[in-house]
């Protein structure tokens, strides 16, 4: 990360008044109060899965480039970023049949499995 390259805007793509503290490879960027506002608002909106933004696209028009998790760690709130990371952790979970959620009452770990194996136990237990 870092200030954008030459090739890449002067200007932030969403206020054009300030110019971008971090670009994307694409060369899209934006200021800094642009970017906090841009990803705390996907987050909040997103739904409970995480999908606004954890597929979030990048915000130059019609760019199909995805927000890499460095842009959300270095302009997220701590308490934001944390909850980025579950999101991200959900995501994985429910993603993947190699993992399942323990079914245990509080547990909030996810076991990892082969097909070959039907039971798994849980570090909870």
């Amino acid at each position: 990360g870092g200030l954008c390259q030459k090739h890449s805007q002067e200007l932030c793509s969403v206020c054009f008044c300030d110019p971008p503290v971090e670009c994307l490879p694409c060369g899209h960027g934006l200021c800094e109060d642009d970017w906090r506002g841009f990803l705390k608002c996907n987050l909040d909106s997103g739904t409970v899965g995480g999908e606004n933004c954890l597929r979030l696209k990048c915000p130059g028009e019609r760019c199909p480039l995805f927000v890499p998790p460095r842009i959300f760690k270095r302009f997220l709130e701590p308490a934001d970023y944390e909850r980025y990371l579950r999101l991200r952790v959900l995501s994985f979970v429910s993603d993947n049949p190699s993992f399942v959620w323990c079914p245990g009452t509080g547990c909030e770990n996810a076991i990892g499995f082969s097909r070959r194996r039907s039971t798994v136990r849980c570090s909870c237990r």
